[in-house]
């Protein structure tokens, strides 16, 4: 049987293929060398997001490789939730006939189960952060983009031409009639809109002048808080609210964006910055709704504005320290093939922030377009202009109006709005009608995701809200943020640390070439033999200190190996076994099954020697003892299960306990002998450099006996570990969670197999950051002890006139720099291989 391998890296975005070579029992990679007319290699096969191709991938290894009479082995490696998607596809009849699939061996965990730990290195990051911003304008650049990895905001841009219901759409969005909407272009600026705290409050904010405005709304009135206020626009929007006491929160915020957008218009006022600020109630009744606080919307202006240049330039800023964001591309049906889009495509397809694998062409006012499902044909539509250019997996249909109405209970501001949803809602909602509509049939999916979301759709109770095409999208919006932006945020975190410790380096090799020159200038102004005696004394400093460190492991490895004490299955069951005798005894259960076996044992002995006559006579008394044992059977099996509970709670009781004490005992033992061996490590040292100065001619006999006792005399290492480096509560917090996600097995019991897997592989990987936190701890406080011993040594060496002692000054503050530097790099890097190795193959089943 054939085989071919689908290997999809979801972090690293890429998708490659192999063939096995049955001759040769090996895999080998398809690739432009073996198969270069192979349509797998193609940009859209290796780079796409592999959901929406999936199918197309399948069709194209059974066209290439399929042979008529065998079926065709299928494997996949990399995420269970890419391979969801591949099952589901596979499912079907067709592919059963003629495809065998299974996993890989090898496989990547799904980000949204590392997010968590990314996470949670990136808390312990934040002091080395915020120290390295000090040093550093390429770091705090960079530090912007790293503060996003540890949100869960997701940036929908929403991009089309004037007049395609924008802002209808993402009003339907929200649930309320924020934006201005109608048939001339209403957004003359970019609109940042995010979820209120408070449903009954909302802000608009702008920069006016270079400074900051703001309107505070509520729903019984409004305050300005502005240093400009005697600003025209502010005058007109003060006005405004004055006169309309009765309007309501939604009307308040509506009427204030038409003013600013208006103003606009009429006096192109430099002034007005062109991003605005909202913040407003979500409505609750539907899918983004109910997980708003995870979005920001941008609405743009038309793509075809004159000063559409300078939006895209606004909306990049504004994006700059956001991530994943989706393009949600607005168009009619009928401009779907309208050319005055391209260069706006391109445009936003270059937005770092933006992942154009996810871009949503979004088929707006649906219901007024003429489609049906008989003159329908999918490759019509994607052959059209906007598709061509952007169709990545997901064209959508949607009427906003419908969605919007869905939402507010048919209530709309706009009688226009009104006057359609109470024309056309019966033929989305009543089943009956000669005209019932239900646009998400329209939509143009990978037919897996289709199927789903046709299934979906039909359950869904508010049937105008699935049949507007809105509820659908809104999943998809969903299933981006919950699922897939998980892959981009672990994998920008490893990039940043990389970049972190890229950056780290430089600067330590700028640090060195100006301690080089100030070695010089120093050598220059020494005596030759004094000169020579400092070099000696740091170069072997420098020897000694990289031979401590390599030792460091090997001396280690004894108290590493004691640390990591594992548990096995067969202990595992003896403290279960134990745990379930205690809990039997306290609850009587033990009591209860002598109860009913006692009464099993009375019906046998009524039957026994008795004969059928007798028998017969006492029926009437064993119907009732069988009835009593049936009733004392089920409150036998209530009390075991109450006993698997109480037991298995105390089980898992135990096993977080015996982690905790594990780690303790861990941190003290692994500190002990890290401390025992750097004060060894400083005798050895001070040792050292006391046999240079001893043998040195470079120096008289009574500066010699001066350095000598400074170096007998001075004090060992104060190796303190600082608290952060201990077992962390969060760390703990974390294996807690972990830990309940596979308590259970069944309806009570605690799988044994799991737990005694993960139990050793989260001690195994907390045992490693201890020591790893103590190494850099000490390894750093070694570091200051020995640069401190040698600034006291070298500056005795000879009598320091103020220039030399400024020039010490400076090579022993650079040396300390170097040093911080040193440890602040290695520690970036354990963190980026740390969550390296979180996004790394695995090939077991490590939970």
């Amino acid at each position: 049987m054939p085989e071919i391998k689908i290997i999809s890296n979801p972090y690293k975005r890429k998708i490659s293929y192999q063939k096995f070579d049955e001759s040769e029992k090996v895999w080998k990679n398809i690739d432009v060398y073996n198969d270069g007319n192979s349509e797998l290699l193609c940009t859209e096969m290796t780079d796409s997001f592999f959901p929406f191709k999936a199918k197309k991938i399948v069709d194209i290894i059974l066209k290439e490789y399929k042979r008529s009479d065998s079926l065709l082995g299928l494997v996949f490696e990399g995420t269970d939730d890419e391979y969801i998607e591949l099952e589901s596809v596979c499912s079907e009849k067709y592919y059963q006939e003629r495809i065998k699939l299974r996993k890989s061996e090898s496989h990547l965990k799904n980000a949204h189960d590392i997010l968590p730990d990314v996470k949670n290195i990136f808390m312990k990051m934040k002091p080395i952060i915020a120290e390295s911003v000090k040093d550093s304008e390429k770091i705090e650049s960079e530090r912007k983009k790293f503060d996003d990895v540890s949100k869960e905001i997701i940036p929908l841009c929403v991009v089309g031409n004037y007049s395609c219901g924008k802002s209808t759409f993402i009003n339907a969005l929200i649930g309320y009639e924020i934006l201005p909407s109608g048939d001339e272009s209403l957004t003359a600026k970019i609109h940042e809109i995010k979820p209120s705290v408070n449903h009954r409050e909302s802000t608009i904010s702008f920069l006016y002048n270079g400074t900051k405005s703001q309107i505070h709304f509520e729903d019984d009135g409004y305050n300005i808080f502005s240093f400009n206020s005697d600003s025209p626009l502010l005058k007109k929007i003060d006005d405004a609210m004055n006169k309309e006491t009765e309007w309501n929160l939604v009307k308040r915020i509506g009427k204030t964006l038409e003013i600013i957008n208006l103003y606009d218009k009429e006096t192109h006022d430099e002034k007005l910055d062109d991003l605005i600020h909202i913040t407003v109630p979500f409505n609750h009744n539907s899918v983004l709704g109910r997980n708003a606080e995870r979005f920001i919307i941008f609405d743009t202006p038309g793509s075809n504005s004159a000063t559409n240049d300078k939006h895209i330039q606004v909306l990049k800023k504004a994006m700059s320290n956001l991530s994943n964001g989706i393009p949600l591309y607005i168009s009619e049906y009928n401009t779907l093939d309208s050319t005055d889009n391209e260069k706006l495509c391109n445009e936003i397809s270059k937005i770092d922030e933006l992942d154009s694998r996810f871009t949503m062409i979004i088929v707006n006012k649906a219901d007024t377009a003429n489609i049906d499902k008989e003159n329908f044909y999918e490759s019509d539509v994607l052959s059209q202009a906007i598709p061509r250019a952007v169709y990545s997996g997901g064209l959508y249909f949607v009427s906003s109006i419908l969605a919007l109405g869905s939402k507010n209970d048919g209530v709309f501001e706009n009688k226009h709005y009104s006057k359609i949803y109470r024309n056309t809602s019966d033929d989305y909602n009543d089943s009956d009608s000669p005209y019932y509509t239900r646009l998400f049939d329209f939509n143009i999916l990978p037919e897996q995701i289709k199927t789903k979301s046709i299934y979906e759709s039909q359950r869904i109770s508010n049937r105008v809200y699935a049949n507007s095409g809105m509820y659908w999208i809104e999943k998809e919006i969903e299933s981006f943020a919950k699922k897939y932006s998980s892959y981009n945020k672990c994998w920008q975190s490893w990039l940043f640390l990389s970049r972190m410790v890229d950056i780290s380096f430089e600067n330590i090799e700028c640090k060195k070439k100006q301690l080089e020159e100030s070695k010089e200038q120093r050598q220059h102004q020494l005596d030759k033999e004094k000169s020579e005696l400092v070099d000696k004394i740091d170069s072997e400093a420098e020897t000694l200190i990289s031979a401590y460190s390599k030792q460091y492991h090997i001396d280690m490895y004894d108290v590493i190996n004691k640390s990591s004490i594992y548990i096995s299955a067969e202990e595992l069951q003896k403290l279960e076994n134990h745990i379930i005798k205690e809990v039997k005894v306290e609850t009587n259960y033990n009591y209860q099954e002598i109860e009913r076996n006692a009464t099993f044992r009375s019906i046998g002995d009524k039957l026994k020697g008795n004969s059928v006559s007798e028998s017969v006579g006492v029926l009437k008394e064993i119907g009732s003892l069988v009835k009593d044992t049936i009733g004392k059977t089920g409150e036998l099996k209530g009390a075991y299960d109450e006993v698997e509970k109480i037991s298995s709670d105390r089980v898992i009781e135990h096993i977080t306990d015996l982690f905790r004490k594990t780690n303790n005992e861990a941190m003290a033992n692994i500190t002990e002998k890290s401390v025992m061996y750097w004060t060894e490590c400083s005798k050895d040292i001070r040792q050292k450099i006391f046999d240079i100065v001893r043998n040195s001619d470079a120096i008289s006999d009574e500066k010699r006996t001066e350095l000598t006792d400074i170096i007998l005399k001075y004090e060992e290492p104060d190796l303190k570990v600082c608290e952060d480096v201990v077992f962390e509560k969060s760390d703990f917090k974390n294996f807690l969670l972990r830990l309940g996600s596979i308590r259970i097995i069944g309806d009570y019991k605690v799988n044994k197999t799991k737990l005694v897997k993960f139990y050793n592989t989260e001690l195994e990987k907390s045992i490693d950051i201890i020591f790893e936190s103590v190494r850099q701890a000490h390894l750093l406080g070694f570091n200051k002890w020995i640069q401190a011993l040698l600034n006291s040594v070298e500056s005795n060496i000879t009598e320091l006139n103020p220039e030399l002692r400024k020039l010490f000054a400076l090579i022993n503050s650079d040396k300390n720099e170097i040093m911080y530097l040193e440890s602040r790099k290695d520690m970036l890097s354990q963190y980026a291989k740390e969550i390296e190795e979180l996004m790394n193959w695995k090939t077991d089943t490590e939970i």
